[in-house]
């Protein structure tokens, strides 16, 4: 029987509208005075040493890129960028059409809920945003444990806190990182939301149990492979 329903945040629950938060590329671009597409590739190489809280802060990461790009600038416009990025990423976020009924559907239902996420120092802020975050029983951010998805370990340690066996635990993400691929390997079932407006350029999981259009799908999807179960 599924006891509990495990979620991925970015681009399952919610979403980035990335022409707006470009904007802070370019702007970016401008103070320091250099290619955007170069900074976008910093940025890039250095996402895994922000998820797994090896680099702690904007301003560290700020620094990181300053020095590889041999730029300087004072602390008055290091401050600015800083300001800048958390308005545009608060700016940038976007709900996925009723988030919260969807989770309070599986509360009712008696559903333990956690929510795992490969996040930087910065999802401190969205956090802040999301008015269904009590929803959850359990939350695993990245930084916060200093491993990312599909390292099972970061499966392993959810599993541990919800005292729940793998195959008792529905894990849905749209597949970035190849984190369904991570979670299947540790016995989990696995549910591709397969939705609008994900990342791109993002890599994904090409493998599910299950695949849903639409997060709101994912009540009747677990009441449906109880039922299965029980045949």
């Amino acid at each position: 029987m599924i006891k509990a329903v495990i979620f991925d945040l970015f681009d399952t629950l919610i979403y980035i509208d990335w022409n707006n938060y470009n904007k802070f590329r370019g702007e970016l671009a401008d103070f320091i005075g250099a290619p955007v597409d170069e900074i976008g590739f910093i940025w890039r190489k250095y996402r895994t040493k922000r998820c797994t809280g090896e680099i702690e802060t904007l301003s560290e990461m700020i620094e990181i890129l300053l020095d590889e790009l041999d730029k300087k600038i004072d602390k008055d416009k290091l401050d600015q960028i800083i300001a800048l990025e958390e308005k545009t990423l608060k700016d940038s976020i976007r709900f996925y059409p009723d988030v919260e009924v969807m989770l309070e559907k599986l509360k009712a239902n008696g559903y333990e809920l956690g929510l795992l996420s490969n996040a930087s120092h910065n999802v401190g802020n969205v956090m802040e945003m999301l008015s269904w975050r009590d929803y959850f029983d359990h939350v695993i951010l990245s930084y916060k444990v200093g491993m990312v998805k599909p390292d099972p370990r970061i499966y392993i340690l959810m599993l541990g806190r919800m005292d729940y066996i793998a195959d008792e635990c529905l894990f849905v993400g749209d597949g970035g990182s190849m984190e369904l691929d991570g979670a299947k390997k540790v016995g989990m079932i696995t549910v591709k939301a397969a939705q609008a407006n994900q990342d791109a350029t993002e890599t994904r999981s090409k493998n599910a149990d299950y695949i849903v259009e639409s997060i709101q799908e994912i009540p009747e999807l677990v009441e449906r492979i109880n039922r299965e179960r029980q045949l």
